[in-house]
């Protein structure tokens, strides 16, 4: 997974193989989640992450 911000930042994840995919309509649903947080600007923020298997 390749993510890159409008400041020209990359970030690369890699997920495993045998890592599970998102699961919205199970009870309770499955979800990735990546968390960012910059201590010096304050910054902090969660964000939903699609990872599905293809």
């Amino acid at each position: 997974m390749d993510m890159a911000t409008t400041r020209g930042r990359r970030l690369t994840l890699s997920v495993p193989v045998d890592a599970p995919q998102n699961l919205l309509s199970q009870m309770p649903p499955l979800y990735w989640e990546l968390e960012v947080v910059e201590k010096d600007m304050g910054y902090q923020a969660s964000f939903l992450i699609p990872v599905y298997r293809v």
